[in-house]
């Protein structure tokens, strides 16, 4: 009995445990000395002006503190790949209190220092490429704080459609378990939080200034009302309260687009120009006849499960359409491990086909992102002499050693290209994009069922047939100082999809309208030379920031090794600093100078909630903790109830039986002592 008691009490304790650990990873709810307390609520607003390839947003937000404590808290969020913060500005009541950069770790000892003095402060921070976080100190009892953040960005072009994205939520990323490093407020990366009720009310207006007659405008995933005609229109989003949870992506295309041939925007900043050159590739091509050896993979693991899951699917199924007879195959799943069909690429054969849909048909979606065995697998060995190699990544990206994984491609993709497919909302693309440049590949983006067949066409037909390698471009010079260009690795163009270069120029932009740019590579091994004309530009504000932008994170795409560690980590700060923006090293902190709450009064952590991905079960992300996606720990919970319940039934009738012993004993020794007592008095 003792023993049976202490392992109920031992298996609570595990249970117990178990929980908490995954709501702490999970970052389900912040704790302070007096326990659990109620969230602060958030409402955002986005303004968004769209000029030519350039954005500028301002997103909004307001927390209110229920509490009837002095609170903080942090709220997690996502921005778009690519985005430039350089704006912080916090209202309460009638003060505004701008935002400075500064190294990131003085401008957590200036937040932390207001907050032990009681003085209300606001710090943004970048933890990934895509994923920031705002956190707030010393919010008053049932007082609203506004919190305004700036940031650039640039439009997307392909396949004849301009795309503007702004994610609204995020999913949690995997870990391997192997994290060392302690979980507290100032270092970890944060986990979101998900509203269990209605989501966070998301209102948004975009200004589209095109530079062309528009031929449509449409948003793919939200209702909207448009207002307006010729190249300018207004939209905004019909249906706030129910906004959030899905990513935002409006889409433009030109009524004339066979003008369409490339376009130069030009900010000068601290006496030098600035650009950023869209090149279209050249209408006219045939394709070009590739054997090719495609290796599939596909993402199995937890934070796919639902619609994102039978999108993933979808998506090899049709790139198993597509492969030619004399083309080579293999299939990978991934969660906790890779799953491989085949031993290694095979023959297209029919039988082989079949045996690739029957696989796909058969899987399921669970455990965690263990990208990295995956990735290994496809990258693995040469293909057959005669055979590009191209691997298709279907994935959300939910993983968190991203600089342990791009790190391997750089080692092992030799000339293989790595072509990322991003699945449903709160997809990490940042990341997707990173490795598909790694990659000398694309990154596409599935967010709707309805959009597969037609992305995956588009994906298809680069895949089939490039239509530049090997590009160079060669800018206008003054001086003896080239113009400094990123990306650093002109990727391949293919069909559809632009050429896309930020440059530094040394000198004014004067100095633009006197040159030409010149862009060489290959075309079916035969070499190809195109030149523009640079007499026409567009001035544009945000091309600065985002040159900055690129070549921060240029800098720390290069390879190990390939530069001095220090100097790398320098030459980034220095940019952030100097350009003014948040980056892995620099952040945004904005402190009120006047100490609004006492010594005495306690200051409570609370959580934050946003919304969780539409196409995701909110539940099971809650339940997900980061190191596994919740096949560890909810394995070991599950367990554990289990087992309790089970040690309880038998507790229950180990006690009856025991009583019913007992009591038989104690008849049975009623009945000897009589039989002794009758056999005396005879």
């Amino acid at each position: 009995m003792k023993f049976s008691r202490k392992c109920l009490l031992a298996l609570f304790a595990l249970a117990a445990a178990s929980s908490l650990q995954a709501q702490t990873l999970a970052g389900l709810q912040l704790v302070g000395d007096a326990g659990a307390v109620a969230a602060v609520t958030q409402s955002t607003e986005v303004d968004i002006r769209v000029t030519g390839l350039l954005a500028r947003t301002t997103v909004t937000q307001r927390f209110t503190n229920h509490t009837q404590g002095w609170a903080e808290g942090r709220y997690v969020f996502p921005l778009p790949d690519g985005a430039s913060v350089d704006e912080l500005r916090i209202t309460i009541g009638e003060r505004i209190i701008e935002g400075e950069v500064r190294e990131k770790a003085d401008a957590r000892r200036v937040f932390e220092t207001a907050r032990a003095q009681g003085q209300t402060a606001g710090l943004v921070e970048q933890h990934r490429d895509n994923l920031f976080s705002t956190s707030l100190t010393n919010i008053a009892p049932g007082e609203d704080i506004v919190v305004t953040i700036g940031f650039g960005q640039t439009v997307d072009y392909r396949h004849g459609r301009f795309t503007l994205r702004f994610p609204t939520t995020t999913l949690p990323r995997f870990e391997n378990g192997h994290v060392t490093e302690s979980r507290t407020l100032a270092n970890a990366p944060p986990a979101p939080v998900y509203a269990t009720g209605a989501p966070p009310r998301l209102a948004m207006t975009v200004d589209l200034a095109a530079g062309f007659d528009l031929a449509g405008v449409q948003s793919l995933h939200h209702a909207v009302d448009i207002r307006g005609r010729g190249s300018d229109c207004t939209i905004e989003l019909a249906e706030p309260e129910h906004a959030a949870g899905r990513d935002f992506e409006l889409v433009w295309s030109a009524r004339d687009e066979d003008r369409l041939q490339g376009a130069l925007f030009v900010e000068q900043m601290r006496g030098q120009a600035h650009a950023l050159l869209m090149l279209l590739p050249p209408r006219e091509f045939k394709p070009v006849a590739l054997r090719r050896e495609l290796i599939l993979v596909i993402d199995r693991s937890g934070s796919m499960q639902g619609e994102a899951f039978e999108q993933a699917r979808e998506a090899i199924r049709l790139a198993l359409d597509r492969i030619d007879h004399d083309d080579r195959f293999n299939v990978i799943a991934f969660s906790n491990s890779a799953l491989p069909l085949f031993d290694g690429p095979v023959a297209a054969s029919q039988a082989n086909l079949d045996r690739a849909y029957r696989f796909i048909e058969q899987l399921g979606a669970d455990g965690g992102t263990e990208i990295d065995a995956a990735m290994g697998l496809a990258m693995a060995g040469l293909p057959d002499p005669g055979y590009l190699r191209q691997i298709v990544f279907a994935t959300d990206g939910a993983v968190a050693n991203e600089a342990q994984q791009l790190a391997r491609i750089d080692r092992e993709i030799d000339d293989s290209r790595l072509f990322a497919i991003g699945i449903g909302h709160g997809v990490n693309d940042a990341f997707l994009n990173r490795a598909a440049r790694r990659g000398h590949g694309t990154t596409t983006l599935i967010k709707d069922p309805r959009d597969i067949a037609g992305r995956m066409s588009e994906l298809l037909m680069q895949l089939e047939s490039p239509v530049l390698e090997d590009l160079q471009i060669d800018w206008p010079q003054t001086g003896n100082t080239p113009a400094e260009t990123w990306p650093e690795r002109i990727p391949d163009l293919y069909a559809g999809q632009p050429l896309m270069v930020l440059a530094r120029l040394d000198g004014p932009a004067s100095v633009i309208d006197r040159g030409t740019v010149r862009a060489t590579g290959l075309r079916d091994l035969r070499f190809v030379e195109m030149e523009w004309p640079m007499r026409d530009y567009f001035s544009a504000p945000g091309v600065a920031r985002a040159w900055a932008q690129a070549r921060i994170e240029g800098l720390a795409d290069r390879p190990e090794g390939s530069m001095d560690a220090q100097l790398r980590h320098d030459e980034r700060l220095l940019t952030a600093l100097e350009y003014r923006i948040v980056s892995p090293l620099t952040s945004l902190v904005a402190v009120d100078r006047t100490p609004r709450r006492t010594e005495a009064a306690e200051l409570r952590r609370v959580a934050v909630a946003g919304a969780a991905p539409a196409d995701r079960d909110a539940a099971a992300l809650h339940a997900m903790p980061a190191t596994d996606a919740g096949s560890l720990e909810a394995g070991l919970r599950g367990l554990s109830i289990l087992t309790i319940v089970l040690l309880m039934i038998f507790n229950r009738r180990f006690n009856r039986l025991e009583r019913s012993r007992r009591e038989a004993h104690a008849d049975e020794a009623d009945d000897t002592q009589g039989f002794s007592n009758t056999g005396e008095h005879a």
